[in-house]
């Protein structure tokens, strides 16, 4: 039998131990691996249509969009059905495909229209801003508008991508693949 103190020794020897194996099985010269973070990253195309409160055409918005040779589309009634103080809508799309209709705003440096960062984000006077996403990093976009069947709004996109932080990696170098990002700006007349 044990004397009791070396029993109660053990569990301290045991991770002692433990320590010791772990230490040893580490291959030499294996570097440790990163902290990462756990920041969000998706590559996407985003282009932000502006129009004004007063000419943006009442109807069925239809957006087709050509995603290098896929057809996707959205959807949506505008004014919107269900009124609001603060009309935000996101319309009906396929998936891959994301549009929301917003006020435009324009944000002082570091700030996003979402209101993350520092500094106030303004409204631009009577300003929409449609928000047409495309997931992933497509070479060519082309994107028609219609309302009611009468075309107004068509355009095509070549895509140029940047990484979105500044070592391209949101969560730390070495943690991810990097985050690409490219947006395009037109008006909706």
């Amino acid at each position: 039998m044990f004397p009791a103190t070396a029993l109660r020794r053990l569990p301290r020897l045991l991770g002692y131990l433990l320590l010791g194996l772990l230490a040893c099985s580490r291959k030499p010269g294996a570097a440790t691996p990163p902290a990462c973070g756990q920041v969000p990253c998706e590559d996407g195309f985003t282009a932000t249509v502006l129009v004004s409160k007063t000419s943006i055409p009442n109807g069925l918005h239809r957006v087709d969009v050509t995603v290098d040779g896929t057809e996707l589309s959205c959807a949506f009634e505008y004014p919107p059905k269900t009124p609001s103080s603060d009309p935000i809508l996101e319309a009906e799309c396929q998936p891959g495909l994301k549009l929301t209709l917003a006020p435009a705003t324009t944000c002082s440096p570091g700030q996003r229209a979402s209101g993350a960062g520092s500094g106030p984000c303004e409204r631009i006077g009577e300003q929409l801003a449609e928000s047409i996403t495309v997931k992933g990093t497509p070479r060519a976009v082309g994107v028609t508008q219609s309302v009611e069947g009468r075309p107004v709004l068509e355009r095509f996109f070549a895509p140029v991508y940047e990484a979105i932080h500044p070592n391209g990696h949101p969560n730390g170098p070495g943690c991810d693949r990097s985050c690409r990002q490219a947006s395009a700006s037109w008006t909706l007349r």
